[in-house]
């Protein structure tokens, strides 16, 4: 196995290990994330919080979206 599959599949193991760490939200559309302001209108800490594992998930289903054709076409290379 060459350097460069190898370090396809550790991407790819990294992503999923991310997003099934995050929790996979199956929700589309609108986020279902609260979000609270404090007097002043700045966010709350904790809504700031959610709504960065939110975008942490996003990144991450992102990513491992854009690796399957790339490990596809590699394992196309090698050979089934």
């Amino acid at each position: 196995m060459s350097s460069r599959s190898i370090w396809s599949v550790f991407i790819v193991n990294a992503v999923i290990t991310l997003a099934l760490f995050m929790g996979i939200n199956t929700a589309h559309g609108e986020s279902k994330t609260p979000v609270k302001y404090l007097d002043n209108g700045y966010l709350t800490p904790e809504s700031v919080e959610a709504l960065r594992k939110e975008q942490y998930l996003i990144k991450a289903v992102t990513a491992y979206e854009l690796a399957i054709p790339i490990v596809g076409v590699e394992r196309w290379h090698q050979g089934f």
